[in-house]
């Protein structure tokens, strides 16, 4: 049925996809709060630990080898058993056993509310330049608060320029992403353009800016749908520079609707134009600043080796040099 709309992006999620598929939208799921992985060997190896979350606070830690749970070894089981079993636990507490330095410790934890950190910030220095790197994974229910926190603790540092990382930021609610265009564009600037069925109205800020940094937006070929809004309009409301390669290009404003049984239709209701009136839907935002991603980078993750990164980076100097002579 929904094939029959004869468009790429209205689909059929099912329930057992669509529960991963609104953890991640709303930011939040219920859990431990830990990222773990599966090595090629094998091994099972928490990953990443949220904070303030219940595996922060039991203890658990970075890089330790989970080798059971409730007391079952997991050395031959999936990724998706692992999270089965952390998952279905009765009365909520889990019993989870790592190898941390060659001793065997137990953890009893209880799942709980986590939320899903989408928002990244971090300082980098450069000669006489400190600049902010803001890194947006994705526009949850959440995200918008996450960005704010970071620009408030940013707040607290003399910088030189903002960067918004949002390379892989495949997209999400419209809604945070107006929010945080609110933060940066004039009141009275049109932060992007809405056509239903032939019917085009212009969305108009009504608010002040409060982020007045040079800003620089890393972007690529995965960067799409709110990510491409947001690019959008700051680079043509306040010509911020948009550095990397052209994005993917989906202009689709979308809806679910969950049924019965817990499975989802998602399915487009309006087409979104820039702020000039720019058709983004199979074009793609071209960036002012072409850079393709170092290859090297693949094999080493380091900033010294992100070449896109860094030209971000030496755009702000030089508008730092240019400017406050």
């Amino acid at each position: 049925m929904v094939g029959c709309l004869d468009d790429p992006y209205s689909m059929y999620i099912s329930s057992e996809e669509s529960e991963s598929f609104s953890e991640e939208l709303n930011g939040e799921y219920v859990g431990i709060g830990a990222r773990i992985i599966k090595k090629n060997d094998g091994d099972f190896i928490v990953y990443e630990i949220f904070d303030n979350s219940p595996a922060y606070k039991s203890g658990l830690k970075k890089d330790d080898q989970i080798i059971k749970i409730n007391g079952e070894n997991v050395s031959d089981k999936s990724s998706t058993d692992l999270v089965s079993l952390i998952k279905n636990v009765d009365n909520s507490n889990v019993e989870i056993t790592v190898k941390r330095n060659n001793e065997e410790l137990k953890f009893n934890i209880k799942t709980g509310s986590v939320d899903l950190p989408s928002v990244e910030y971090r300082i980098i220095n450069n000669n006489d330049s400190s600049i902010a790197v803001i890194n947006i994974s994705v526009f949850a229910a959440n995200t918008y608060k996450q960005f704010n926190e970071a620009v408030n603790k940013i707040g607290n540092e003399k910088i030189d320029g903002l960067i918004i990382d949002l390379r892989g930021n495949t997209g999400g609610y419209l809604t945070v992403a107006q929010s945080i265009i609110e933060m940066f564009v004039n009141n009275g600037d049109i932060m992007y353009q809405l056509d239903t069925k032939g019917k085009v109205s212009k969305i108009v800020n009504r608010k002040e800016p409060i982020i007045k940094y040079k800003t620089v937006l890393l972007v690529n070929k995965t960067t799409a749908s709110a990510s491409e809004i947001l690019t959008a309009s700051l680079k043509e409301n306040l010509g911020s520079e948009v550095i990397g390669v052209t994005t993917y290009g989906k202009g689709k404003v979308q809806k679910f609707r969950t049924l019965s049984n817990g499975s989802m239709i998602k399915y487009t209701i309006q087409n979104w134009l820039t702020p000039s009136g720019k058709e983004i839907d199979g074009n793609g935002i071209k960036p002012t600043i072409e850079v393709e991603l170092n290859k090297d980078f693949l094999y080493d993750k380091s900033d010294e080796k992100d070449n896109q990164l860094q030209q971000a980076i030496k755009t702000i100097v030089n508008y730092k040099k240019n400017n406050f002579k």
